[in-house]
């Protein structure tokens, strides 16, 4: 065989590689356009969809993976997402690693709307300037939080039945620390002697209660019967955390919304909503300051979380008045402790 020969042979071999690498090489995948169906959410921050490919979501933490999933899989879970790619980060799903940072649209009441943008919203804890080199071509100018999206759902993440076992009566409480710190009125919670709080179902359409989600109370902190106001610690699972409110830092305008969750006459893991109406003195506790609304309340709903649209708590509420001082009949008059008090005595800045 001449060293023609063999030069031209070695040839074809080294191009019949070469062909059969570039076929055997995965392709890439472009990011902008591609749409998959959301099948499950890990860690708080990524996408899985039906084919297996993963999507973190840009500015979304993994730190309050909890919350994040209650939203993604009650209201996301089903639907099909568009991925839009950021200008500093990939721009391609890589076949070998089947995972991409990238913005999820959805379609919402007719029209595109940042997945990342809700979840942000609703998981405030979640939040993380990291990777969102363009953000505001989705997210808008100011990427903090504003309005939460879904907020009974929200409401129902972060709040507690109380139940005194040597007592028919129930009560509300809520959580205000990722570690179970947990706040309710003194005359539901006096002391953690045979008393217990649920966690709600993991579904906003399920309002039951189970005893998996039974957590004792570890401790009383703090006490005030003359507020009304006990700041309690909730024992936890082995590395358990939970969604939380976060308490408002001033006061919101008269007229404004607000919203309580609780278990009025003993219907459980309820929603209500309404206005602010005034803030007062309490006229029968010297020195208490009230946040007087318009919205439903009933027993059960003591110590339950009355919150602003920034998912905020603006007070704990604490009784609703079916009677005047004369003896008529009243109505949407209902009182909750002002947080701004409350704050003040805990000595939260």
């Amino acid at each position: 065989m001449t060293k023609k020969t063999v030069l031209i042979i070695v040839g074809v071999i080294t191009v019949f590689i070469l062909l059969l690498h570039g076929l055997s090489k995965p392709k890439a995948v472009r990011v902008n356009g591609y749409q998959a169906t959301v099948t499950a959410i890990e860690h708080g921050n990524t996408l899985i969809f039906a084919n297996g490919f993963r999507c973190q979501l840009l500015g979304v933490a993994a730190d309050n993976a909890e919350a994040t999933a209650w939203l993604v899989n009650n209201n996301i879970v089903g639907q099909r997402v568009r991925l839009v790619a950021d200008s500093g980060n990939e721009k391609t799903f890589p076949r070998h690693g089947k995972h991409v940072k990238a913005y999820a649209l959805i379609f919402c009441d007719g029209s595109m709307v940042c997945l990342n943008r809700l979840v942000i919203n609703d998981c405030r804890s979640a939040y993380s300037r990291v990777y969102m080199y363009d953000s505001s071509f989705v997210t808008g100018p100011d990427p903090e939080p504003v309005t939460v999206t879904d907020k009974a759902l929200y409401m129902q993440q972060r709040t507690l039945l109380v139940k005194v076992d040597y007592s028919s009566t129930i009560g509300t409480a809520f959580f205000i620390s990722k570690d179970g710190l947990a706040l309710t009125n003194n005359h539901v919670l006096p002391s953690k002697k045979g008393a217990c709080v649920y966690r709600y179902a993991d579904k906003a359409d399920d309002s039951g209660i189970y005893p998996e989600k039974r957590r004792n109370i570890a401790d009383i902190l703090w006490t005030d019967p003359s507020l009304d106001i006990t700041l309690f610690q909730v024992e936890l699972n082995d590395g358990e955390t939970v969604p939380f409110f976060p308490l408002a830092h001033k006061h919101e305008p008269k007229g404004r919304n607000c919203h309580l969750f609780g278990n009025p006459q003993g219907y459980m893991a309820s929603y209500s909503g309404g206005h602010i109406s005034a803030y007062q003195q309490d006229q029968e506790v010297p020195g208490r300051q009230l946040v007087q609304y318009e919205l439903a309340t009933n027993s059960g709903n003591s110590g339950g979380p009355v919150m602003n649209d920034n998912g905020e708590v603006i007070a704990v509420h604490v009784k609703g008045q079916k009677q005047q001082n004369n003896g008529q009949s009243a109505q949407g008059l209902n009182f909750g402790v002002d947080i701004l008090q409350i704050r003040e005595i805990l000595g939260w800045e």
